[in-house]
């Protein structure tokens, strides 16, 4: 019996089609693995800057009460790779032998992507002068107390700071992108909340 050439073929391999297809599949989830994994990162990212923020502010409410004076919070514009950016704070204490003001340990940064939103609505405390003059600050009293207000506009909170990746500048419409965190500080008791 003959059989036809034709018959005896065995395919080996793929075809081109079958190839593009796989390719395409590959692509469209490492394409979806990338975003969700970006997420996931500065999830993280700005998470762990939220809480270190909560700790640095906790300990200079701490560090009044010490000092027996007031420990003034200033918030910064200061990293020339983010214009415009409140990306740094640093805590000041008046000192009493010379009767000016002076840094008291090192300027906190905020994470390398990470940034406050400059919001009246998310970030009130920016807006706000401290005592010595910085626009962008609070100061926590000896007794625990802050100087933030006590009574506020309806529309507007200054006692809370918002962080967000430094993706979403600029918030156009005052909404809170996806990824955010807001601290929030009781003005009498100086309790320091983060969401």
């Amino acid at each position: 019996m003959n059989v036809p050439p034709s018959c005896l073929r065995f395919s080996s391999g793929m075809t081109l089609a079958e190839l593009l297809l796989v390719l395409l599949l590959i692509s469209v989830l490492v394409g979806m693995s990338t975003s969700m994994m970006r997420d996931s990162i500065e999830s993280q990212q700005l998470n762990t800057t939220a809480t270190a923020l909560t700790h640095q502010l906790s300990n200079c409410a701490l560090q009044a009460v010490r000092l027996n004076r007031a420990v003034e919070i200033r918030f910064l514009q200061n990293d020339p790779a983010r214009p415009g950016q409140w990306c740094s704070m640093q805590a000041w204490a008046r000192d009493p032998a010379s009767g000016t003001n002076q840094p008291l340990g090192h300027l906190f940064r905020l994470g390398e992507h990470i940034t406050f939103l400059d919001s009246p609505e998310h970030s009130g405390i920016l807006g706000l002068k401290t005592s010595s003059g910085h626009i962008g600050g609070f100061s926590f009293h000896p007794r625990g107390s802050t100087s933030l207000p006590r009574i506020f506009a309806k529309d507007s909170n200054p006692n809370c700071l918002t962080l967000i990746p430094s993706r979403f500048l600029p918030v156009r419409d005052g909404s809170l992108p996806s990824l955010s965190r807001t601290l929030s500080i009781h003005p009498t008791s100086g309790k320091i909340t983060l969401y």
